[in-house]
């Protein structure tokens, strides 16, 4: 079953999805009412469900945070060694393919390996 289909199935059975925080999907359905084939398709296309819940908010927002920490701290990119610049100019493009590619994972990852570059 594809995500949209999964959301129709939900909403015919008063099941209701949430996303929260990185990569984690709430469900919430009557007691009894949930038809343990919609929970084990939800299970298996979570991943796109969040995608189609969320858009591309999840990768703007996680990405805005960690610019605005940085610049909450006062740090430049212009303060740190040539090597580390071209780290994070190297992980900004893999960032980019994870978040296109809808990767909520590897950009987490990717994400966090770039911000240990300015600390």
């Amino acid at each position: 079953m594809l995500a949209a289909e999964i959301l129709k199935a939900c909403k015919a059975q008063g099941v209701t999805l949430q996303v929260l925080e990185v990569n984690r999907l709430k469900v919430r359905a009557p007691k009894g009412r949930v038809d343990e084939n919609l929970l084990n398709s939800i299970k298996d296309q979570k991943n796109d469900l969040i995608r189609l819940l969320t858009g591309g908010a999840f990768f703007d927002h996680h990405m805005d945070t960690a610019v605005h920490e940085l610049n909450h701290l006062g740090i430049s990119l212009m303060d740190f060694p040539q090597a580390t610049r071209h780290r994070a100019f190297i992980l900004e493009g893999e960032l980019t393919e994870a978040a296109n590619s809808g990767d909520r994972d590897r950009f987490s990852d990717l994400l966090e390996k770039w911000r240990k570059c300015f600390h």
